[in-house]
């Protein structure tokens, strides 16, 4: 039994090591967001009849009537060089027009599947909402309103950019209804803003953006990321304490995402010190303009003291009785995701967990097309999202609110589990459960993966193969298709995108190549694993003799197809 414990630890701290600065994004979003969970293409039909079961249970009382709804608006002035999400930047008006029919084709499908339950809360993402012309924008936020009755209370937020904020649009949201609003600035300083794509972006906008949105009473959040090229801690303190003089409601600060498609900014990660250093700078600046701070493995959020509240409409929601519900996509409670858009996630509490998948942005809506993936929740899941979700923002496991939740004792779910880490001197108990021991985020993650199911833990990993024949070779990273990364290329339920280094090696001959090999392995073999996938790939791929119709470059010529490690990129 020792022996297997530290096995397990081991395995989990090796992990943890391998995925570096990721890791300190937790294994809940490891496993179970980003992750290769197993999952079946679906029709939005077939997703709908679970739906509608979900609804019968509410109407019953066997799930509370929480329905959080997200909506994808995938257009931007311009793309930021970091974005991992499904969005482009100065689309043709067309396709945008064409996008549009296609969504408002969803929001009538949507709500018929949910008719009888109401939206406890709304986010409006992207993308770029205010991208959007103020007709078409009302003609959207009208047909909301109308086929998703509004359960008064909670957050409706949408997201914004200063360039594209106006004072009209502004007036709209606030017209039907919306309290929140939430916008990026990433930073203050031109020459991180210039490298990032943002070089529009200027004080004087912003300003202007604050006062737009606060004369409407909307809830503030902003957005700022800590380590994009050319950031440094002290620059990241100046715009934070810059901000924080204009008077947000919140701020967001993001540590840049491990898994961003951008070698310059992974080179900047490993210079600067941990977005905790920027926290600890922060404190007494915090505390003097009435802030309080939360943080967390690769972010911390920075919101206003109860003793200096700015008064706003989403205050006055929260006011309502029952009311105060917030949007939350990974939420520990027993709420609904209902997303529409494309590379939009769902969840129906006790019935699927769906994402839709990428594509082409002028594609109208068919119901009875695969245009998503989907999995059945266990209970014996939805414990383990909810401990390691715990243990990721905390390092705590309260058990009052596991038996809330569940009607359960967390030792008679996770007996076992727990007694390994006490044994081991990984946990200790408190009065309200446990506590990780160790500040390691790493520790943290390994401990976190005791309650993973075992088969999410052996299929995860990022998954890097090289690719080469003859002189030419790159290097790619399997992925889900809707994991949020941005794909060179995708089939059925997986993808792939290019290292970055990588993009521009003899791809021009190379990878359509390969791309074919991809599109015939996921379509013939039906890989339900990112595991299952790569091990296909190089199976039927390796050793493959390859030839171009002009004869150039790899006529003739075997393809080579191995597994890479991490430290290989």
């Amino acid at each position: 039994m020792p022996n297997r414990r530290s096995e397990l630890f081991d395995r989990n701290l090796e992990l943890a090591r391998s995925l570096g600065s990721a890791a300190l994004q937790g294994a809940h979003r490891h496993f179970y967001v980003a992750g290769a969970v197993p999952a079946t293409p679906s029709t939005p039909r077939q997703v709908a009849v679970a739906w509608r079961s979900w609804v019968g249970e509410v109407m019953s009382g066997r799930w509370p009537e929480l329905l959080n709804l997200y909506v994808h608006i995938p257009f931007c002035s311009h793309r930021c060089r970091y974005c991992v999400y499904y969005s482009l930047g100065d689309p043709p008006p067309c396709d945008v027009v064409a996008h549009l029919a296609r969504l408002h084709a969803e929001i009538e499908f949507w709500a018929s599947a949910v008719e009888g339950v109401r939206a406890s809360t709304c986010y409006l993402g992207g993308g770029t909402p205010t991208f959007l012309d103020a007709v078409p924008l009302r003609s959207l936020l009208s047909h909301l309103r109308d086929a998703f009755p509004r359960k008064r209370g909670g957050e409706w937020c949408f997201e914004c950019n200063p360039l594209t904020a106006t004072e009209e649009k502004a007036r709209l949201f606030e017209e039907l209804d919306f309290n929140r609003v939430s916008f990026g600035v990433q930073s203050l300083r031109p020459e991180v803003l210039a490298l990032a794509n943002r070089g529009y972006q200027d004080l004087p906008a912003i300003e202007r953006t604050f006062r737009m949105m606060q004369a409407c009473r909307f809830c503030i959040n902003v957005d700022l990321m800590y380590g994009l090229p050319g950031d440094t801690l002290e620059g990241a303190v100046a715009s934070l304490e810059r901000l924080l003089d204009l008077g947000p409601d919140h701020v967001t600060i993001y540590s840049l995402a491990a898994g961003t498609p951008w070698a310059e900014a992974l080179e900047t990660l490993k210079e600067l010190p941990p977005v905790t250093a920027l926290a600890e700078q922060m404190e007494p600046i915090l505390q003097r303009a009435g802030y309080g701070q939360t943080r967390f493995g690769t972010a911390y959020t920075v919101s206003r003291l109860d003793s200096c509240p700015r008064d706003n409409r989403l205050l006055d929601e929260s006011r309502i009785p029952e009311g105060g519900h917030m949007y939350n996509d990974m939420s520990n409670d027993a709420a609904s995701l209902l997303g529409i858009g494309v590379s939009s996630r769902s969840v129906i509490p006790g019935h699927l967990r769906t994402r839709s998948l990428d594509s082409p942005v002028g594609d109208p809506f068919d119901p009875d097309a695969e245009s998503l993936v989907s999995r059945p929740v266990t209970w014996r899941e939805e414990k383990a999202r909810f401990v390691t979700l715990q243990l990721d923002w905390t390092g705590h496991l309260d058990g009052s609110s596991y038996r809330g939740r569940f009607a359960e004792d967390l030792r008679v779910s996770f007996g076992g589990e727990l007694d390994d880490l006490e044994y081991l001197g990984l946990i200790e108990p408190t009065k309200e459960g446990f506590r990780v021991v160790s500040p390691d985020p790493g520790v943290r993650f390994a401990v976190s993966a005791f309650f993973v199911e075992e088969d999410l833990v052996q299929s995860s990993g990022r998954k890097i193969l090289e690719v080469a024949a003859g002189p030419h070779a790159f290097r790619l990273v399997l992925a889900p298709a809707g994991s949020g990364q941005e794909l060179h290329h995708r089939a059925g339920a997986f993808g792939y995108y290019l290292l970055e280094a990588d993009v521009q090696r003899g791809l021009r001959i190379l990878e359509p190549l390969f791309a074919r090999l991809f599109d015939r392995v996921v379509g013939c073999d039906g890989p339900s694993t990112l595991r299952e996938l790569e091990q296909r790939l190089i199976e039927r791929g390796d050793g493959l003799r390859l030839s171009t119709r002009s004869g150039r470059g790899l006529h003739g010529t075997s393809l080579r197809i191995v597994t890479c490690s991490e430290s290989g990129r």
